[in-house]
């Protein structure tokens, strides 16, 4: 099967739009809150009242109400898209293991090894297992499954279901590339701490004079840091931020908190970053799943 002009697989794909006009609903409800913040601010004032108190409520339901369906179209989102990544490559027929990328082999291989596990000698589904497994059958995906988010579109979630079909660290190449910073930090381990540095510089510079004080300094600390290398810790910046801060409104007001600080503007900006984390999603899962399907275009014709 040929792609004409090598054209994203994606591109007539409706669940992006879905999820834009999804996003537009929310727009709504903003305008409602922007329209009560009004009201209470000209009408109202500082002042006490019933109404006041009435229209502060409603305020309150529709920003909690944005939160979580803010969450709910996001979630939605990332699960369609995979199980439409999935069901395309099932459409191609021709997808063997050795077509995909490794990660996803091996997730494919644990699958069919464990249902091996469960088969009886002799059964007939050991050998259609094994063809699979062999690259004499083509794989089919089960592409709800593989979709899977657990109704919870932590980083983590994401960052595996990603990882899962061959792209690594989406979050740390899009941060640098739309916001110029690493999402991580190189946290020296404690037995090279200046501390310790400042000790062993002491300890040459008592024993040692002249240049190979700096040259046997520099050996030491090297070779400390090649036997314990800093650990890597992730800096919640950028869409790690984003997803944190959205994922902890919505379990604050699920467990019932009144105020969960949620501003107008947070809404708004909300809403955007979303929509962006979307498309750059989107457009790398369209990546892949066009290299998967170009990789096994010219392995056929080999």
């Amino acid at each position: 099967m040929s792609l004409p002009n090598n054209d994203n697989p994606y591109q007539d794909c409706q669940i992006i739009g879905k999820f834009h006009e999804s996003l537009h609903e929310i727009d709504i409800l903003i305008e409602e809150v922007d329209a009560i913040q009004e009201t209470i601010r000209s009408t109202f004032g500082d002042g006490l009242s019933l109404e006041r108190s009435r229209l502060r409520k409603k305020q309150e339901l529709l920003i909690k109400g944005s939160i979580v369906l803010m969450c709910g179209y996001f979630e939605s989102f990332i699960r369609d898209l995979l199980e439409d990544f999935y069901e395309k490559l099932n459409l191609q027929k021709s997808i063997y293991i050795f077509h995909l990328p490794e990660t996803l082999q091996k997730f494919v291989l644990k699958k069919k090894f464990e249902e091996l596990d469960k088969l009886q000698t002799g059964s007939p589904k050991v050998a259609l297992i094994l063809d699979v497994i062999y690259g004499i059958s083509p794989v089919k995906f089960n592409s709800q499954e593989l979709s899977r988010t657990e109704s919870n579109p932590s980083v983590d979630v994401i960052e595996r279901l990603l990882y899962r079909i061959g792209i690594s660290d989406f979050f740390e190449e899009v941060s640098k590339r739309r916001f110029n910073e690493s999402t991580y930090i190189d946290i020296p381990h404690a037995a090279v701490d200046s501390g310790l540095q400042n000790k062993i510089g002491r300890a040459i510079n008592e024993h040692l004079q002249g240049e190979s004080e700096e040259k046997l300094y520099g050996v030491i600390i090297s070779l400390l840091r090649d036997k314990w290398p800093p650990r890597r810790k992730r800096r919640r910046i950028g869409f790690i931020r984003i997803i944190d801060t959205l994922l902890k409104y919505r379990n604050l007001i699920a467990h019932g908190d009144d105020n969960p600080e949620v501003t107008l503007d947070y809404l708004k900006e909300t809403r955007d970053d979303l929509k962006d984390l979307g498309d750059e999603i989107y457009k790398a899962v369209g990546a892949q799943l066009m290299k998967i399907i170009t990789d096994c275009q010219f392995l056929t014709d080999q």
